[in-house]
């Protein structure tokens, strides 16, 4: 959304990664009207953090959080606006769940970032919303549709964190009992504390021929990654979004999402639904797929045209519609 933002606002972004910096200011081509301070790991980074984000606070007309912790912690609560991009959990997430609630007290708008999200925030703490504002995906993600690939083996696309709320064994699991069915080669592309326990599964289920790891990639890489693969996979049941599913689709790709959470949400009709968790449905739904030529390029199209209801430019006027409504 930075670059849209700065088509229209001056622009100052705190907390980001070196590796973004590179991204927005090469790759996006936001050159102008965009301040960056680069921030890394560590007790000593959060403060120095903590302490840019209140000196950059008076300087500023409006304060866009995406958490409520930071929101907190920038001191000027009348120009702020957070956006909550999920429902923090009151076990794990106790600091962010005590800001939110401190701040939606206090009159402070919470964007969600889809309708699961707001829900969850109105269950879990009596929260009301602001509004809902999806994300977009970026123009560069946006590829032909596919033709039915043929006389080769079908190359599954699988990008999440691997950790077990993202429930990638459900993927592994569904592909060890895909093997006997159809040619395949699945690319899982992610990084967590499940990795190595998923290493020995794919040795376990004499998947090494099939399966190949991919580390964290540059953002043009992952763009040709989506664009190599035939079929897109997610498998978090409780998904507060799903932008990979929103980037899978941009990119063409006949899209398998489980029947619940935001990706369901995002998907719309323009995705197959699987059964959450169920390994066997999954992969019922995937040979139907890879099977059937005539429904292969029919989602292929749909997905397509489906992202194309997601802009940053869109999320871009609804935010500056708040800012506008709120501190002008």
């Amino acid at each position: 959304m930075v670059r849209s933002l700065s088509k229209y606002l001056s622009v100052t972004v705190t907390g980001v990664r070196p590796a973004l910096i590179r991204y927005l200011r090469d790759f996006l081509r936001i050159k102008q009207n965009l301040i960056i301070f680069p921030s890394s790991s560590g007790k000593l980074s959060s403060a120095i953090n903590l302490a840019l984000l209140k000196s950059l606070t008076p300087l500023n007309d409006v304060v866009h959080a995406n958490t409520s912790l930071s929101g907190l912690y920038c001191g000027s609560i009348e120009k702020l606006v957070v956006t909550e991009h999920g429902c923090p959990s009151p076990v794990h997430h106790l600091r962010e769940a005590s800001a939110l609630i401190k701040l939606s007290s206090l009159g402070v708008p919470i964007v969600a970032i889809s309708k699961y999200t707001e829900s969850l925030l109105r269950k879990f703490y009596g929260i009301k919303a602001y509004k809902v504002i999806y994300h977009g995906v970026i123009e560069e993600f946006f590829y032909k549709p596919r033709c039915f690939p043929l006389r080769r083996p079908v190359r599954i696309l699988y990008v999440s964190r691997l950790e077990e709320s993202k429930e990638p064994l459900v993927f592994i699991n569904a592909i060890n009992k895909l093997q006997n069915t159809i040619n395949f080669k699945a690319y899982l592309r992610g990084d967590g504390p499940l990795k190595n326990y998923i290493k020995s599964l794919i040795v376990k289920y004499n998947l090494t021929s099939r399966v190949r790891l991919i580390p964290r990639l540059p953002f043009k890489t992952l763009i040709k990654l989506y664009r190599y693969a035939d079929i897109f996979i997610h498998t978090n049941s409780t998904e507060p979004f799903g932008l990979v599913v929103l980037e899978a689709m941009a990119s063409a790709l006949p899209a398998i999402v489980p029947n619940s959470s935001g990706a369901s949400e995002i998907a719309g009709n323009a995705a197959i639904k699987f059964i959450p968790k169920d390994y066997t449905d999954l992969v019922e739904k995937m040979v139907s797929v890879v099977t059937n030529a005539q429904l292969y390029e029919t989602l292929s199209h749909n997905s397509y045209k489906h992202a194309k209801i997601f802009s940053w430019d869109k999320a871009t006027y609804e935010y500056i519609r708040i800012y506008k409504k709120s501190f002008v």
